[in-house]
């Protein structure tokens, strides 16, 4: 009996072989840096609720990097942990110094100051915003590395619609403090060359903004576990993609 199988089936099979025999093949891992955005003494954006955007930051990084310490063609690096502070040269000049693969800058968002508004919480008086919500991804659009970069980028937001989520369109709105360039309308990509570790950052780099904390549903959701999990698995399928094209490159170009 002749067995049929999907095509579909047959493609992720020979890719996941594809992989799997580079993976046996490279005597080097494929490095992670993970770059969980802001510090203790500078803490970002404040949610809904009143927590730091580093706190979620954080504990999204964990979550990643959690999920790629599994698969063994994987190093993994952070740049600082919880409890530390650095300043964004020195996390460049340590990125730098690591010379990855790939570069992922992990932060959550907020929006502009006269889009906020007054709530109270607990007796406390609080800021928030529910006109925007999704997530962003910012590349280099210029530079050797711009086009890994967007290829990242691309991987990553098609992992993340594949599991519900949506991009946030605001920050290419003609408004003060956005007007960002487009680099994928279809998929939350953005121009990021006003970033300095996007300027600075000599390997393929990826900033990833994972949503909108000043919405008070979305900060529910990013604060959720269980869909910080779900994230942070479609970011490593992303990655793992990622290093699967890399390697295939690699192999053309020997």
């Amino acid at each position: 009996m002749q067995l049929k199988l999907p095509i579909k089936f047959i493609v992720i099979l020979t890719t996941w072989l594809a992989c799997l025999s580079a993976a046996e093949s490279r005597a080097a891992q494929f490095t992670v840096v993970l770059d969980p955005g802001h510090s203790p003494k500078s803490p970002g954006a404040i949610s809904a609720r009143g927590v730091p955007e580093v706190d979620f930051n954080d504990k999204l990084t964990a979550a990643i990097a959690k999920e790629l310490n599994k698969d063994p063609r994987f190093k993994v690096e952070i740049t600082r942990g919880p409890k530390k502070n650095l300043p964004l040269k020195k996390r460049a000049r340590l990125i730098n110094a690591l010379d990855p693969d790939l570069v992922l800058s992990i932060h959550h968002d907020s929006v502009q100051p006269h889009f906020l508004k007054p709530w109270e919480l607990d007796g406390q008086i609080l800021s928030y915003s529910d006109r925007f919500s999704g997530f962003s991804l910012f590349v280099p659009a210029k530079g050797y590395y711009a086009p890994l970069s967007k290829r990242a980028a691309t991987l990553m937001a098609d992992g993340l619609h594949e599991i519900g989520l949506s991009f946030a369109s605001y920050h290419a709105q003609a408004i003060p403090g956005e007007s960002r360039k487009w680099l994928d309308s279809a998929r939350g990509i953005y121009a990021g060359d006003f970033l300095y570790l996007a300027r600075t950052i000599k390997r393929p780099f990826v900033l990833f903004e994972a949503g909108v904390l000043v919405n008070r549903a979305e900060e529910e959701r990013l604060s959720d576990s269980k869909q910080i999990k779900k994230m942070a698995g479609a970011i490593v399928k992303s990655i793992r993609d990622l290093a699967c094209q890399f390697e295939r490159d690699r192999r053309t170009r020997d």
